[in-house]
């Protein structure tokens, strides 16, 4: 057997995916031993409200999250709620249901508590990177913002634009049109008043995505390296993909090689809001980072 805390269970109950990781300390760090992850959709019908097919699907997931917990004998667990649970009327209903099936405690957390372990996250895949930068956490219920650098955090916010809440809101044609675009920027243009405030004051050099959005980015552009902890992206290629995604309707969208199904609605309202944080924030080019909310707590639980 192992000892407390040797071995780790970080569960991300995220609105539109619930995901496990299971990592060994290690001297210098940790080690991964399983990944996987699961589409729930919480907010399929509602970000206020978990349907009875939502919640179904989410404590079957964890079903499964627990027999692999079982299975990699894992001692200590920490399960972590966001957007979906934070805004979800029932959501006490489903950490009630999970608690009964799995034995397993929910911790519903904060935006700005995520917005810090998501902080924490991304750090560790950033070192030697001495310049300001601004981390960016797509859900589908909110967005994290992270002003840092490696060694300090300047500024932080969780904004509900998520992408399940973009999508239901704005994207109801397809492709979508250049009004429903011309509305949605026009949203958000509002919503980020204050973050661009901010970046003007900080001046992050470069954008640093964590999670889904970015995930897929990095498989679709040409430079994506396996090999690599961190995938750059230029703002070239950025456009490209843009242009596009976003001018193609769902079956096009299907048709694109590496683009998964789960992203095939979201993507369209994903990318127009990076280019709209591209722009307030100015900076020069895009790094996709692997490490996020997962692996803050990680890093948190560890004492890196």
């Amino acid at each position: 057997m192992h000892k407390v805390n040797s071995r780790l269970g970080v569960i991300d109950l995220g609105t539109n995916t619930f995901h496990l990781l299971i990592v060994d300390k290690k001297h210098d760090g940790f080690s991964e031993l399983y990944r996987l992850r699961k589409h729930v959709f919480l907010a399929q019908k509602s970000i206020l409200f978990i349907a009875k097919e939502s919640m179904n699907r989410a404590v079957d997931a964890l079903v499964d999250f627990k027999e692999k917990l079982i299975e990699y004998e894992v001692q200590t667990v920490k399960i972590i709620g966001t957007a979906a649970l934070r805004r979800a009327e029932n959501a006490k209903d489903l950490i009630e249901k999970v608690k009964n099936k799995c034995g397993l405690d929910i911790e519903v957390i904060s935006g700005q508590r995520e917005a810090n372990l998501i902080a924490q996250g991304t750090r560790l895949s950033m070192n030697g990177y001495d310049d300001n930068y601004l981390v960016m956490d797509i859900g589908g219920g909110s967005v994290e913002f992270i002003l840092m650098n490696n060694h300090e955090t300047f500024w932080d916010k969780s904004y509900p634009v998520g992408v399940a809440i973009l999508k239901k809101s704005f994207h109801h044609s397809e492709p979508i049109t250049a009004m429903e675009v011309s509305k949605l920027k026009t949203y958000l243009h509002n919503e980020f008043k204050v973050l661009k405030a901010q970046c003007k004051r900080y001046r992050p050099s470069l954008l640093v995505g964590a999670s889904g959005s970015f995930e897929v980015l990095a498989q679709l552009s040409a430079k994506n390296d396996s090999s690599k902890l961190l995938h750059e992206i230029s703002l070239k290629e950025f456009k490209k993909l843009f242009n596009i995604i976003v001018e193609s309707d769902y079956v096009q969208r299907k048709a694109i090689p590496k683009l998964p199904a789960s992203r095939i609605e979201l993507i369209v309202v994903a990318l127009v809001l990076i280019e709209e944080v591209l722009k307030l924030s100015q900076v020069d080019k895009i790094m996709v980072s692997p490490y996020a909310l997962k692996e803050g707590v990680i890093a948190e639980m560890y004492n890196f």
